[in-house]
C-alpha cells in the first residue's frame, strides 16, 4: 500500500512530502509549470496516449503532472478498488506510457454510475450498478500513478504561481460542506492565476447547454465569484469537460473556459460556433488533449490532437479585448421605442419588484420573443425555398434558440427565483436579440444600397420594432436588479445603462474576433462578415 494522504479538501503543494519524491523531483522552486489535461476519456483508448505520447517525446516536454477531468471509467465508474477497469482504462493506456507523472482525477457524472435520465436530480435515484465514487479516492493507496485525495481538493506550486480549485460538480450545488471551502480557499489564496478545475461546464455551446447542472453550476460561480466585489474570488480560467468536443470559450470579463473532451472515447458532439466561442472542434478520430504552460507572467494553452491544433493566450485576448472601441448607448433611444411592448405589460421602474413579479418578467421576455417569431414568420415569407439572404436563415434560428434558451430556465426554475439569475438570463439572452438586430438592420442596409423594394421590409421593421422592447425590458429588469442591491437612486439608470453597453460591446468584440468587420448604423457598431470575391470569369 502507498501512503498518501486522502480526504475531501487536502491541499497539494509541491514540493509534496506524502508522495515518494523519486516519483518527480521537478516542482522544486521553478518559475514555469505544464500540465497536460483531458477528460471523457473512460474507455482507455491507447491510440489517445500514444498521441501524447508522441507529441510530448516530438517536442521534448516533461510535464509536471496530469489532470483527468472526470468521466474516468465508462459507462457506470467503478464499484470497488479490484475492479478490473483500473487497468484496463488507466493503468495499461496511461500509466504504463508515462510512469514517473502523477495523474489527478476529479469525478464525472458517468464516475457516478449510469442514469437512466441523467442530469443533477437523478443523483438520487436508482442507477443501473453499484458504482462507488469512493473507490477512485481508495484506488491512490494502491496505484504509484493515480491520486484522487478526495472528492474536491486543491494543487498549486510553492511560489505562487497557480492554484487550481479541483471540486465535484456533479455535488456541489447542495454540498454546503464543499462551498464554503470553495469559497474560503479562493478568498485565501496568493496564487497570481486562479483555475477552477470541474467535470461540468459554467457555459457550452454543445448539446449539454441546457442542462440543469451546467446552468445551476453557472449561476452559483457568477453569483459567489466572478460577480462578488471581492476581487479575491475571482477565477482567471475554467477548465472543463462532459461535451466530447473541444471549445475555448469567453465565460465573463478576463474570464475563460476550456473544454477538452474529444478523446474519442465516446463519438464527438456536434458544437456550434456562436458569438462567445474562440476556437471549437468535433472532429472524429480526433484523440486530443491539452497542455496548459503557466507562469507569472501568463497562461498559454496548446489544444493538440490528430486534427485539433489551436493556441489560447490569456495576455494576447484580454488586451486585444481591452483595446477595442467603446459603444455608446442613450438612454432615450431605449426609452422611446418601447411603445411596440403588449399594452398589458406594466413596467414600473420606480417601484421594487416582488418573488413573483420576477418570475412573470421571465415570462414578458416569452411571450415578446413568441409574438416577434409568429409575426416574422407569418410575414417573412419563410415558405420560399430560396431564401437569397444568409441572414434571413441565421434570424429564423436566433428567434429559435432565444425562445427555446428562456422556456428551458424556465421550466427548471423553482419557488425561488434570485435576482443574479434573472440577471444571468440578461446576459445571456442579450447575445441572441443583438445578432438579431444586427442581420436585420443589415438587411436593410442592403436594400437601401440597391433601393430594392422588398415584401420582407414590413417584417423587419416589425421585428426590429419589437427588439427594442426587448431591450426596455433588459433595461427595466437591471434598474430593479440594482435597486435590490441598494445602489443609489441616482446612479441606478446610468449603471443599468452601462450594463447593456457591456453586453453590446461583448457581443461586438466576439463578431471582430470570428472575421468581422465594423461599420457604423444608427447608435451601434454592427459588424458583418466581409463580402468574398467572386472569381473573375
Amino acid at each position: 500500500m502507498i501512503h498518501k494522504k486522502l480526504g475531501d479538501g487536502i491541499e497539494i503543494i509541491y514540493p509534496y512530502n506524502a508522495i515518494n519524491a523519486s516519483l518527480n523531483s521537478n516542482f522544486h522552486n521553478k518559475d514555469k509549470y505544464q500540465i497536460v489535461f483531458f477528460s471523457c476519456h473512460g474507455k482507455g483508448n491507447e491510440k489517445h496516449s500514444d498521441v501524447i505520447r508522441n507529441y510530448l517525446n516530438k517536442y521534448q516536454i516533461i510535464p509536471d503532472f496530469f489532470l483527468l477531468n472526470g468521466d474516468n471509467f465508462y459507462d457506470s465508474g467503478v464499484e470497488n478498488i479490484e475492479s478490473p477497469l483500473f487497468k484496463t482504462c488507466f493503468e495499461k493506456p496511461y500509466a504504463e506510457n508515462f510512469r514517473n507523472q502523477f495523474f489527478f482525477p476529479i469525478l464525472g457524472n458517468h464516475d457516478y454510475g449510469e442514469f437512466f435520465l441523467g442530469g443533477l436530480k437523478n443523483l438520487f435515484l436508482f442507477r443501473k450498478n453499484r458504482s462507488s465514487p469512493q473507490a477512485q479516492v481508495q484506488y491512490s493507496t494502491k496505484s504509484k500513478n493515480w491520486y484522487m485525495p478526495g472528492f474536491y481538493y486543491s494543487i498549486k506550486d510553492t511560489n505562487h504561481i497557480f492554484e487550481l480549485f479541483c471540486i465535484d460538480s456533479n455535488t456541489i450545488l447542495f454540498h454546503e460542506k464543499q462551498q464554503e471551502w470553495l469559497k474560503n480557499k479562493v478568498t485565501n489564496s496568493k496564487a497570481k492565476w486562479k483555475i477552477l478545475v470541474s467535470h461540468h461546464p459554467l457555459v457550452t455551446n454543445g448539446h449539454h447547454g441546457s442542462e440543469p447542472d451546467v446552468i445551476g453550476l453557472h449561476n452559483y460561480i457568477n453569483e459567489n465569484f466572478q460577480k462578488n466585489s471581492n476581487p479575491n474570488l475571482k477565477f482567471h480560467l475554467f477548465i472543463a469537460a462532459h461535451e466530447h468536443s473541444n471549445q475555448v470559450l469567453i465565460e465573463s470579463a478576463n474570464s475563460y473556459q476550456i473544454i477538452v473532451g474529444n478523446c474519442s472515447s465516446k463519438k464527438p458532439a456536434h458544437v456550434n460556433k456562436r458569438q462567445n466561442t474562440l476556437y471549437c472542434s468535433a472532429e472524429p478520430n480526433d484523440f486530443s488533449f491539452g497542455i496548459l504552460t503557466l507562469n507569472k507572467d501568463n497562461i498559454i494553452c496548446d489544444i493538440k490532437g490528430n486534427k485539433s491544433d489551436y493556441k489560447f493566450d490569456y495576455d494576447k485576448i484580454k488586451n486585444f479585448q481591452k483595446d477595442l472601441s467603446p459603444i455608446k448607448f442613450n438612454q432615450s433611444d431605449f426609452i422611446k421605442n418601447a411603445s411596440i411592448i403588449n399594452a398589458s405589460i406594466q413596467l414600473n421602474p420606480d417601484l421594487s419588484l416582488s418573488l413573483e413579479e420576477r418570475k412573470i418578467y421571465l415570462q414578458y421576455l416569452y411571450d415578446e420573443i413568441e409574438k416577434s417569431s409568429l409575426h416574422w414568420n407569418q410575414y417573412s415569407h419563410i415558405g420560399i425555398f430560396a431564401r437569397r439572404y444568409d441572414e434571413l436563415k441565421k434570424i429564423d434560428q436566433l428567434l429559435v434558440n432565444a425562445k427555446i434558451y428562456v422556456k428551458n430556465f424556465n421550466q427548471i426554475k423553482d419557488s425561488n427565483l434570485p435576482w443574479l439569475e434573472l440577471w444571468t438570463v440578461v446576459e445571456n439572452l442579450y447575445v441572441y436579440i443583438s445578432d438579431m438586430h444586427y442581420y436585420c438592420l443589415k438587411i436593410k442596409e442592403d436594400h437601401e444600397k440597391k433601393n430594392k423594394e422588398s415584401k420582407r421590409q414590413e417584417a423587419l421593421q416589425s421585428l426590429e420594432n419589437r427588439i427594442y422592447g426587448i431591450y426596455n425590458i433588459f433595461y427595466y429588469i437591471l434598474i430593479h436588479f440594482y435597486r435590490s442591491k441598494n445602489v443609489p437612486e441616482n446612479s441606478i439608470h446610468e449603471q443599468a445603462l452601462s450594463d447593456l453597453y457591456k453586453f453590446e460591446a461583448y457581443c461586438n468584440r466576439c463578431r471582430i474576433e470570428k472575421g468581422y468587420r465594423t461599420i457604423k448604423k444608427l447608435k451601434y457598431f454592427i459588424g458583418h462578415k466581409k463580402d468574398k470575391k467572386k472569381p473573375e470569369s
